[in-house]
């Protein structure tokens, strides 16, 4: 395990890039929920800013699929819930709407969210696989607006390198290898699991 900075771990990831676009149009909370959600592309909004990526591939399905089979036991042991992209409202303005590939919440934040609404807030530990069309920008920027908004840990998956870079807040990071372990000590104390598993077929 390696530890450095956060933000120049995130570009050791060996798939997302670096980008400059053009500057794009701000979308508004209102906007952002008129969105199309049956054409099977993924949209988020950083403040403002609509991502879309294309359908998830098989390598990224298998591994958002182990991850939350690795984490939907020790969750339910803990008091938690681990979902499946679920949808989270970080911010109406500037609108800020992120869906981790999974995500573990405590039992309590899911009983005090409204039936009809997105969780509010970040979800205390977020996985993310990054796809080969992210950016290194923005991958950074959704981990600062999570860590933000009341993460407690973010795993951000690389397929490609095999590697899980682990963010906290206060802006410690760390990046793991197939040769280390997972774990989540606040919010699943006790429970730990190998990175490898992560890659499995």
């Amino acid at each position: 395990m390696r530890k450095r900075p956060w933000t120049a771990i995130l570009k050791a990831g060996g798939m997302a890039t670096i980008s400059t676009p053009a500057v794009p149009q701000v979308l508004t909370w209102e906007a952002f929920e008129q969105l199309p959600d049956h054409d099977g592309m993924h949209r988020e909004v950083l403040k403002g800013v609509l991502q879309v990526l294309p359908p998830a591939k098989s390598t990224h399905t298998i591994i958002a699929t182990n991850a939350y089979d690795m984490l939907r036991e020790p969750a339910l042991a803990a008091s938690c819930r681990a979902y499946p992209e679920a949808g989270y409202n970080l911010s109406e303005s500037p609108a800020t709407w992120v869906q981790p590939d999974v995500s573990v919440l405590t039992t309590a934040r899911v009983r005090s969210a409204k039936s009809d609404a997105y969780f509010t807030g970040a979800a205390e530990l977020a996985v993310e696989v990054v796809s080969p069309s992210e950016s290194a920008a923005d991958i950074e920027e959704k981990v600062e607006l999570m860590l933000e908004a009341g993460s407690q840990a973010i795993w951000v998956v690389y397929p490609k390198t095999r590697t899980v870079h682990v963010f906290v807040p206060g802006g410690a990071a760390a990046i793991l290898s197939t040769k280390d372990s997972l774990s989540a000590p606040s919010l699943l104390p006790g429970w730990s699991a190998p990175v490898s598993k992560l890659f499995e077929d």
